[in-house]
């Protein structure tokens, strides 16, 4: 993963008197922030350097539950993702890691996923009472984001197709190699037709709550198909037309888990996951796209994936003892039709993430946590998360992470930001 050191300006985020903060019944406070202004051209291409992403983060003691991020236009109404696509956000916390089994810095951060955002937020769960989230404490530093945007109107398809510029086709005119990152950096272009540019923000959600008996730090980590490597590309097979990308890895402590889903890119079929060393063993998670159907739609982009369903274990959780595998396995189409979508044959840049949150366990091997007993769980149900639209605008694909949630109560430390025009 290499950070592309080309963006002249100082991206920051702050609050708009439209999007007030609320405290909701669950407890939670939430806040919108809204990044700098984009001012993007057709084909134009953000890739943030977090040394220059800026997320001011409150002093004090919370816990994050919430993240979601989009993109909105300059009055903060939200584009649909065929106009521009939120290829990914991340947000890295300079003083904690997630618990993750990479060693690769952009999977350690407190959140962090792409188009399905608006359908499938960053959220932490709730279990027998009590909230879970990343634990914050923090004495007067920052954190940085990681955006990745591209706008994908009037492009020039003749030599390289809409499908090559979300997917950062290579070799191009950036890269000499493989399609990823590096053929797509900060200040490229997809071939266009105009050069109009027109205003965006990223736009975040982010909820908190203060300490309490009720609220815990949670567990989270993230599990790389790919072995680490963040995305890889997808060649078209001899014989057929699925490829499945298998890694197995084992749990570095004992875990309740609570919540499990994937982030995957268009033409995903799924990512599953197995309790052992093989696909043949016990499933307890199958994570499924959903692919929009209606062009210009915001929440239903036709041939785009809108939200990632979610394995829920909330009401009966998986117990992983240290030693346990979880083998996890990616399922990508490279048909030369597919009726979800536009993105067909071989795909560069993919990405199969799993996605766990739960708990460290107090008792070995979990067997009297909350009275309950070691031993085999069944495949949850899926479901897709509903999506919680925040009141007033949604500017701004999610990556302003925690940097409006300064607690109320503590006004002295808290009230820094200022007013988006």
């Amino acid at each position: 993963w290499k950070y592309v050191d080309t963006y002249p300006n100082i991206t920051t985020f702050s609050e708009n008197e439209d999007t007030p903060r609320k405290v909701l019944e669950s407890g939670e406070t939430e806040v919108v922030l809204y990044s700098t202004p984009f001012d993007m051209k057709p084909g134009a291409i953000i890739f943030t350097d977090p040394g220059r992403t800026i997320l001011p983060v409150p002093d004090g003691e919370y816990y994050l539950t919430y993240m979601r991020g989009d993109m909105v236009d300059e009055n903060h109404n939200p584009v649909p993702l065929d106009e521009v696509y939120l290829h990914h956000w991340v947000v890295l916390d300079p003083k904690k890691q997630n618990d993750g089994l990479c060693s690769a810095h952009a999977l350690r951060g407190p959140a962090g996923i792409g188009s399905e955002s608006r359908g499938t937020p960053f959220e932490y769960p709730k279990h027998n009472g009590v909230q879970y989230g990343w634990k914050v404490q923090n004495d007067g530093s920052h954190w940085t984001a990681n955006l990745h945007i591209i706008r994908t109107v009037d492009l020039d398809e003749s030599s390289y197709t809409l499908q090559n510029c979300i997917e950062c086709h290579g070799p191009n005119k950036y890269c000499s190699g493989a399609g990823g990152f590096s053929c797509c950096p900060n200040g490229a272009r997809c071939p266009y037709k105009s050069d109009t540019p027109k205003r965006y923000y990223f736009r975040y959600t982010v909820r908190y709550m203060e300490p309490g008996p009720n609220v815990k730090d949670a567990s989270l980590f993230v599990l790389d198909t790919s072995g680490c490597r963040i995305e890889y590309n997808i060649k078209k097979p001899k014989d057929g037309d699925i490829v499945k990308t298998v890694k197995s890895d084992a749990m570095p402590y004992d875990i309740r888990v609570f919540s499990m889903w994937s982030h995957s890119h268009i033409a995903a079929n799924h990512v599953s996951v197995f309790q052992g060393k093989t696909v043949n063993d016990t499933q307890v998670c199958k994570s499924i796209p959903t692919y929009g159907k209606t062009k210009g739609k915001v929440g239903d982009e036709a041939g785009y994936i809108t939200s990632i369903s979610r394995c829920d274990f909330t009401k009966n959780p998986l117990i992983l003892k240290k030693g346990d595998y979880l083998t996890h396995m990616a399922e990508y189409t490279t048909a030369d039709s597919d009726s979800r979508t536009f993105a067909t044959g071989a795909h560069d840049g993919v990405m199969s993430l799993i996605i766990v949150l739960g708990e460290r366990c107090t008792t070995k091997g979990c067997e009297n946590e909350d009275g309950l007993l070691s031993g085999e769980h069944t495949l949850p149900t899926q479901n897709n998360p509903t999506v919680v639209i925040t009141v007033g605008v949604l500017c701004g694909v999610a990556l302003v992470v925690v940097v409006a949630m300064f607690l109320q109560r503590r006004k002295s430390t808290k009230n820094g930001y200022k007013t988006v025009g």
